[in-house]
C-alpha cells in the first residue's frame, strides 16, 4: 500500500489530519463496543509512499471526502490508484505524477557549471535554458550521437544516469547496445520485475543479435513488432496490433487497454467476461480481415494477455529515454561538470554519496579533501589539484558567513595569511574557534606552505595550536595589543610572531589515530573517506591472500571473508547470554549485520576483521568470538 501526498489550492493548514481507525478516538470507541468487527477489518502491513503520486484540490474538498493523514508535517492520504485498488477516480480526484525531477534538477546544476566554467560568472535560468534548447532539448536537437551511445550504454559510463543506477539495468544496457530513443525506451520498459521474472531482458538482447533470424507470421505483425524484435514491450502495440489485425477501433483498443491492463478487484469478474469477449472479438477479426489462423492469433492473445500483467505504455518509456539521454550527454561531453553536479545532488545522503565516489574513482578520478583554499560552496573538480573537492558548507561547524568571509580573504599563503591582514590584524569575524576547529579535524589546511614543507607535520598540531592559544592569537600578529607591541618596540625589546612560537612548541604533537581521524570524519561529515576506511595496503594485502568480503559468502553457506565495523549493539538474550550486533561495511559499499556470540569490551568501531561465518538463509550472519581475528593493518 502507498500513500499520497496531498496538495490543496488553499491553505493546508486548515487541513485536519485524521489517523488510522485503530487510534482515532471515536473509532476507538466503536470497535470496543463491537469487538468483533476487529478480525474482518484488513490489517495493513506495510505502507510505503508513492514516489511522485500528488493529489491536488480544494481544501476543503479534500477534507470532505478522504482520510487525511499527517506524516512529518506533509499531508497524504491513504487512498490509492494503482493496479488493484482505484479510490480516486471514482471519487472524482486526479493522481499527478510528478517523476523525474532530481534528474532535471542535476541537469540544470551541470548547466550552471558549464556555464561558469565557459566565464559567464552569473548564469540565469534564461542563460541555462538557452544552452538546454542549443545542445539538448528533445524539440529542437536529435538524440543521435554516436558518442554518447557508446560512452554511456555501451562502454558502462553510468553515474547518475537516469533509470540506469541499479547494476542490473546497466549489465542489461551494456548487453543490449541501445543506438535510439525507442531502443532505450525499450530497455527501460523491459527491465521491470514482471518482463524480468519472464526473461523478456534475456530473449530481447538475444533477438536483437539475431535479428535476420526472425520469422513473423504476418507483415502486420512484423509491422507492430518488428522494432522491438517480436516481443511486445508496450501497452500501445497491442492497442494497435488490436486495430491493424482485428479491426477494433482506436475506442475499443483502449477499452482493451483498461480491460487487460487495470486489475482492479471490486470488478475483476466482469473485467473476466470482458476478456472474453475481447478475445473472441480479436480471434474473429484477425481471421476475418487478414485471414489468420486461430492457431496464430490464439498465440498472440495469449501474449498480450502475458504482457498485460506488467504492461508499460510508450510515452512513458520515452520520456524516461529522453531524460536518460540528457544525463548520457551530459556525462561524455561535459563529464566533471557531470560528475561534480552528482556529488552535489548526494550532498547528505552518506550511501548515495559513498556510491557515487566508488562510481567516479573506477574511472580514474581522484577525491581531494575539504581544503581552505580549494573547496567552493558546492562540490566542484578543480583542475589545480586535478580531483573533485567535496564543499566547505557540507561541514558541521563551519555556518554560511564563516564560509562567505572564507572565498572573501582566500588564497591563504600560510598561517600567519590565514589569521592576520596586512596590518597583523585577526581578520575573520565570522571563522570562529568552533570553524576552526571543524577544519582543523576534518585536515583542511593541506594547501597551507606549514605544511607542504613539513614545518607543520599534522593536523592535531593545528588543531592544538588554534584550539589552546585562540584568544592569545586574536591579539594580533605578536600575540599582544597594538599598544605592547609600540611598548616592546620602544624599549627595544625583540618580538616574535606568535605563531612561529607556537609552532615550535606544538611540533611534538603526535596525529590522531586513524580511528579518531574516522571519528572525525564521521561527527563533521557523516562520512569517511575510502582510503581511511579501506587502506589501499590493506586491500592490497587481502587480494594477495584471496581473501573476499563477507558479503560474498553465499546465502546458506559458510565461508571466511573481512569486513570494517561501523557500529556496535551491545545486548543479551532472554537467558542471558551476551552477544553482538555488528554492522559491517565493505569497499564496495556492501553493508549488512553480523550477529556475534559473546561479548567484547574493546573498543571495535571502524576496526576491519576476518571471520568465519555462517550465512543462514533465513537468520542472516552470524559468528563467535573464538571465529573472529582483527587485522592490525593500519596503524
Amino acid at each position: 500500500m502507498e500513500l499520497l501526498r496531498i496538495k490543496s489550492i488553499k491553505n493546508t493548514n486548515t487541513i485536519q489530519p485524521v489517523y488510522d481507525i485503530h487510534h482515532n478516538i471515536d473509532n476507538k470507541d466503536f470497535y470496543d463496543e463491537h469487538p468483533n468487527l476487529i478480525a474482518n477489518n484488513i490489517t495493513i502491513s506495510n505502507c510505503g509512499r508513492h514516489a511522485g503520486g500528488v493529489i491536488i484540490a480544494d481544501a476543503d474538498l479534500l477534507e470532505q471526502s478522504m482520510p487525511i493523514v499527517g506524516v512529518r508535517g506533509e499531508l497524504q492520504t491513504p487512498w490509492t490508484e494503482g493496479m488493484n485498488f482505484r479510490n480516486l477516480e471514482d471519487n472524482g480526484f486526479l493522481k499527478f505524477d510528478f517523476l523525474g525531477l532530481t534528474l532535471l534538477k542535476d541537469v540544470e546544476n551541470c548547466i550552471y557549471r558549464i556555464l561558469r566554467k565557459s566565464g559567464m560568472k552569473n548564469p540565469t535560468f534564461t542563460d541555462a535554458r538557452a544552452f538546454f534548447d542549443k545542445h539538448l532539448n528533445c524539440r529542437f536537437v536529435k538524440q543521435d550521437d554516436p558518442k554518447v551511445w557508446e560512452h554511456v550504454y555501451k562502454d558502462g559510463h553510468f553515474v547518475g544516469i537516469f533509470q540506469f543506477t541499479n547494476q542490473g539495468a546497466r549489465q542489461f544496457s551494456m548487453d543490449a547496445s541501445p543506438v535510439s530513443i525507442q531502443e532505450l525506451a525499450t530497455i527501460t520498459a523491459i527491465y521491470r520485475p514482471g518482463p524480468l521474472k519472464a526473461n523478456v531482458h534475456k530473449k530481447y538482447v538475444k533477438a536483437k543479435n539475431n535479428a535476420n533470424d526472425i520469422v513473423y507470421d504476418h507483415p502486420i505483425i512484423e509491422e507492430v513488432l518488428g522494432y522491438t524484435y517480436g516481443y511486445f514491450c508496450f501497452q500501445e502495440q497491442f492497442m494497435l496490433m488490436a486495430q491493424k489485425l482485428a479491426g477494433f477501433s482506436p475506442g475499443e483498443s483502449d477499452k482493451l487497454r483498461k480491460t487487460l491492463v487495470k486489475k482492479s478487484l471490486d470488478t475483476l469478474h466482469s473485467k473476466g467476461s470482458e476478456k472474453a469477449v475481447a478475445r473472441e472479438k480479436f480471434i474473429k477479426g484477425a481471421k476475418e480481415l487478414n485471414d489468420i489462423p486461430e492457431s496464430i492469433s490464439s498465440k498472440l492473445w495469449q501474449d498480450i494477455e502475458g504482457f498485460a500483467v506488467y504492461g508499460f505504455n510508450l510515452s512513458h518509456a520515452v520520456a524516461y529515454a529522453i531524460g536518460s539521454y540528457y544525463a548520457a550527454w551530459l556525462h561524455t561531453h561535459h563529464e566533471t561538470e557531470w560528475m561534480a553536479a552528482i556529488l552535489q545532488s548526494e550532498n547528505g545522503n552518506p550511501k548515495g554519496m559513498s556510491k557515487a565516489i566508488s562510481e567516479i574513482k573506477s574511472f580514474g578520478y581522484e577525491i581531494a579533501a575539504i581544503d581552505i583554499n580549494h573547496s567552493e560552496a558546492e562540490w566542484e573538480y578543480s583542475d589545480v589539484l586535478k580531483a573533485f573537492v567535496p564543499p566547505l558548507t557540507s561541514l558541521k561547524g563551519v555556518g554560511d558567513k564563516a564560509v562567505e568571509e572564507v572565498f572573501e580573504n582566500r588564497p591563504y599563503k600560510n598561517l600567519s595569511d590565514l589569521f592576520y591582514n596586512v596590518g597583523g590584524e585577526w581578520r575573520h569575524s565570522k571563522l570562529n574557534k568552533t570553524a576552526f576547529s571543524s577544519l582543523a579535524k576534518m585536515e583542511a589546511f593541506k594547501s597551507l606552505q606549514e605544511f607542504q614543507d613539513d614545518v607543520l607535520d599534522n593536523h592535531k598540531q593545528m588543531y592544538d595550536l588554534i584550539l589552546d592559544n585562540y584568544n592569545l592569537l586574536k591579539k594580533g600578529r605578536y600575540g599582544m595589543t597594538k599598544t605592547a607591541v609600540k611598548r616592546a618596540l620602544k624599549n627595544d625589546e625583540e618580538i616574535v610572531p606568535i605563531v612561529d612560537e607556537l609552532i615550535a612548541k606544538y611540533k611534538v604533537v603526535s596525529d590522531w589515530s586513524r580511528n579518531e581521524k574516522i571519528k572525525n570524519y564521521f561527527e563533521l561529515s557523516n562520512d569517511a573517506s575510502d582510503d581511511l576506511l579501506f587502506p589501499p595496503r590493506l586491500l592490497n594485502k587481502l587480494k594477495q591472500k584471496e581473501i573476499s568480503s563477507v558479503f560474498d559468502i553465499p546465502s546458506g553457506d559458510r565461508g571466511i571473508g573481512w569486513f570494517t565495523v561501523t557500529e556496535v549493539i551491545r545486548k543479551t538474550t532472554k537467558n542471558g547470554k551476551a552477544f553482538m550486533r555488528w554492522k559491517c561495511v565493505d569497499s564496495d559499499n556492501r553493508s549488512g549485520w553480523l550477529r556475534v556470540w559473546g561479548s567484547l569490551d574493546d573498543e571495535v568501531e571502524f576496526s576491519t576483521w576476518l571471520a568465519d561465518v555462517k550465512n543462514d538463509a533465513g537468520w542472516g550472519m552470524s559468528t563467535n568470538l573464538g571465529k573472529l581475528k582483527k587485522i592490525n593493518a593500519f596503524d
